[in-house]
């Protein structure tokens, strides 16, 4: 990733935060449901949604190896027939 590229995700990650801090949480929704191929869905109203999207961000600007989050039933999700774990890894677990 380029120094420019760097810059750019960091930018949109204060965005992103900024515009979640200004949400009401007490109206966030965020599930996991499987289909019936076993694909996971995950879905939300925009403030979920926006939520998912800020850890992300978090992660991939400040995040160090391993650091994770969990999503399930005692978490923020609504729903959750799958539980979702979402992990910085610098490489991809094999690659070493």
């Amino acid at each position: 990733m380029t120094t420019e590229q760097k810059i750019q995700i960091s930018l949109l990650s204060e965005r992103v935060g900024s515009f979640y801090d200004e949400l009401n949480k007490s109206e966030l929704f965020l599930a996991t449901r499987e289909d019936d191929l076993g694909s996971v869905i995950i879905s939300g109203n925009r403030e979920g949604l926006t939520y998912l999207a800020s850890i992300i961000l978090s992660l991939a600007t400040e995040a160090s190896e391993g650091q994770h989050y969990h999503f399930d039933r005692s978490s923020v999700l609504a729903e959750c027939q799958r539980s979702l774990i979402i992990q910085f890894e610098s490489i991809p677990s094999g690659e070493q």
